[in-house]
């Protein structure tokens, strides 16, 4: 029964948003303004696919002159190839600056956009820039079969830089990969074939590895936003936005005709099925994982990347972006940019997108970028390897998304991280001194999901449902920070646990979080999963930093096969090394590091863990500091009076952009 609850649930969210699409208006005649025309182009490639494509001319284009373009293929944007002669990238102007032209746009910045999926426009790439927008093989108007994450299908988008791009009259040659989300790793996919007209790009909402980072992250499998994606936000938006607008918008053309008989030529690799594959997988990991990971095409990026990631992102999750950067190949020019906020933060906050635009400016098109945007050297040229940590990102009194201090470095983790660690004691406390800490142990029930929040009901969810302390968890606290002291973390996190459990096997869920002590607003900044019986760890294939030099080979993310699991002996103590996910934060005045140990919640932003297989209830005890193995968590603290403009006093829970904050009655 719940299996159809789920497929119904399914059925009505396409229907919504088949209905929702349906009544977007078509484009008034002759409202195009500078673009192409309107009717789809196509362009056929090594495979026979059609692949239908929209081509954006920018703001006062000049017949004769040639332009850089910016390429993004996608298998579900609406803007990608449905010959509306609009896309994400004017979409977005519009609404930022007002339907009109350049000259209406404000020169300050731009205020939030309500509608935030179609945020990659932000970059106003239009004044610059030819945009081409494209389908993958078996989506929106293009022909043929739908491969989800398919290197092959991305080749597509390859031939399209290098065959068809610079034989247009508009065209100077030179191509730049933009993308977001899905859209991001296509492009991912397309550099992995390395066009050789291909310069530069900036991707953003990237998830590594599919079965780690979002499928069965520690080996726990979340069985919510993968599959909705998968068989309901995909398919709408391929459905209704890319096919039928594809067909409405070009009724009276020939080009309708094509995109008609393209869409019944649609077929879907069920080989590449992340739900078949999953299911036959018994949760482990496969070659079918490794096929549609993009770590596992990453040494082939060989074009300048400019990469960004959100650490509250509730689809992609924050364990990605970090990951893909440090593994691209020694010596690219590489930036990463990382902040809290949600998903599509990646695309409206205005640092963000005017950093991407900076990047994208000084490989297309010469533009030296400004030395505040951290990514030059002091004789003006671009570093090899940057990185901007943006703190505390919230709205300010113009509604726009700006931080409260950002620190730059050429690493990940970042340049001047010592790792701290904090040992877990008796009397649910938290010491940096393990001679100060308490022996003892402290018992909870992993059997209740009462911790569970959606990230649709809004992130200050709280108390009595989610937060008060209780016997299905276990809350510790650090000490408060002094009136004239202020600390930071800036990176990935390892807690090492030692738990005995009744069953024979858990799910581990270990949160950090800070609390106000004066207000009791208590913000969740990160967590991590683990499987108990996935606990192996592969030392040769985890990463090691030697960035602190009193700690120089310090695991800080322990890679795990997840494939030959093996049970616990129940009562017996074992030693448990969860990987929690990176964050950045600053810890003020009055406030404490708490860490959180439960089951993982039925529900967790946009991750769910409601149906877990083999894990029985069970009492698990955390064991406080056993001589040989103390339960410890380890923290990426940096130099706080390095963090540049950072403001006196941090943005509380309604500010905290998309940072989850409850209120504590206790």
């Amino acid at each position: 029964m719940a299996a159809v609850r789920s497929l119904r649930m399914t059925v009505a969210l396409v229907a919504v948003a088949t209905l929702a699409a349906l009544l977007v208006p078509a484009p008034a005649e002759g409202s195009l303004g500078p673009y192409s025309g309107g009717p789809t182009h196509y362009f056929t490639s090594s495979d026979g696919d059609d692949i239908a494509l929209t081509v954006v001319l920018p703001d006062g284009y000049k017949k004769g002159k040639r332009y850089p373009t910016i390429l993004e293929m996608a298998g579900y944007e609406n803007g990608s190839s449905s010959a509306d002669g609009r896309t994400m990238l004017g979409q977005t102007k519009d609404f930022m600056c007002g339907f009109g032209s350049p000259e209406q746009c404000p020169e300050e910045e731009p205020p939030l956009a309500d509608d935030s999926h179609h945020g990659t426009s932000a970059f106003r790439y239009d004044q610059d820039y030819v945009s081409v927008h494209a389908s993958l093989p078996g989506t929106g108007c293009s022909s043929g079969e739908f491969s989800l994450y398919s290197r092959q299908d991305a080749k597509a988008g390859a031939e399209l830089i290098d065959e068809w791009i610079p034989k247009q009259d508009w065209s100077n040659g030179k191509v730049g990969l933009l993308g977001h989300s899905y859209s991001g790793a296509t492009a991912m996919l397309i550099a992995s074939h390395q066009p050789k007209h291909l310069v530069a790009m900036t991707v953003s909402g990237l998830i590594d590895d599919n079965y780690r980072g979002i499928t069965f992250p520690g080996g726990v499998f979340n069985t919510l936003f993968p599959p909705l994606w998968y068989l309901g936000i995909r398919n709408a938006y391929h459905v209704v936005g890319g096919s039928v607008q594809g067909v409405a918008r070009n009724v009276d053309h020939e080009n309708g005709q094509r995109c008609a008989a393209n869409t019944a030529t649609h077929t879907i690799d069920m080989n590449n099925d992340p739900i078949v594959n999953g299911l036959s997988s018994q949760g482990l990991d496969s070659d079918y994982w490794h096929r549609v990971s993009l770590i596992s095409y990453i040494d082939r990026i060989n074009v300048p990347i400019h990469i960004t990631g959100m650490f509250n992102d509730e689809q992609t999750g924050a364990r990605g972006t970090s990951h893909l950067w440090e593994k691209l190949p020694t010596g690219l020019p590489k930036r990463l940019l990382q902040s809290n906020g949600n998903h599509d933060t990646n695309v409206m906050a205005r640092e963000t997108w005017a950093d991407r635009k900076a990047w994208m400016d000084y490989w297309m098109r010469g533009v030296r970028p400004a030395a505040s945007w951290g990514m030059t050297t002091p004789k003006g040229k671009i570093k090899p390897a940057s990185v901007r940590t943006l703190f505390e990102l919230h709205p300010n009194e113009r509604d726009e998304l700006v931080s409260n201090g950002h620190y730059d470095a050429t690493g990940w983790p970042l340049d001047g991280t010592t790792w701290n660690t904090y040992f877990l004691c008796g009397g649910k406390t938290l010491s940096s001194d393990q001679a100060k800490c308490e022996e003892g142990s402290d018992s909870y029930l992993s059997g209740t999901r009462r911790q569970s929040w959606l990230f649709q009901a809004g992130s200050d969810l709280g108390p009595p449902v989610t937060s008060e302390d209780g016997p299905d968890q276990v809350f510790l606290r650090g000490p408060v920070v002094g009136p004239h002291d202020t600390w930071a973390i800036a990176g990935p996190i390892v807690a090492d646990l030692r738990m005995s459990v009744t069953g024979n096997n858990t799910d581990l869920f270990v949160q950090v979080a800070d609390l106000d002590t004066k207000s009791k607003e208590l913000k969740f900044l990160t967590r991590g999963w683990l499987k108990a019986s996935h606990r192996a760890v592969n030392e040769a294939k985890s990463d090691f930093s030697d960035v602190d030099p009193s700690n120089p080979h310090f695991m800080y993310r322990p890679f795990r096969n997840h494939t030959e699991p093996v049970n616990v002996t129940p009562n017996e103590p074992v030693d448990y090394k969860v990987e929690v996910w990176p964050t950045a934060h600053v810890f003020r005045p009055g406030h404490q590091l708490v860490v959180v140990v439960t089951a993982p919640p039925a529900i967790d932003s946009n991750y769910s863990f409601a149906a877990q297989s083999n894990q029985p209830a069970s009492v698990n005890t955390v064991i406080y500091n056993d001589p040989k193995y103390p339960s410890r968590i380890t923290l990426p603290v940096i130099p706080v009076g390095q963090i540049a403009d950072l403001g006196a006093t941090g943005p509380g829970c309604g500010d905290y952009w998309q940072v989850r904050c409850t209120t504590l009655r206790n």
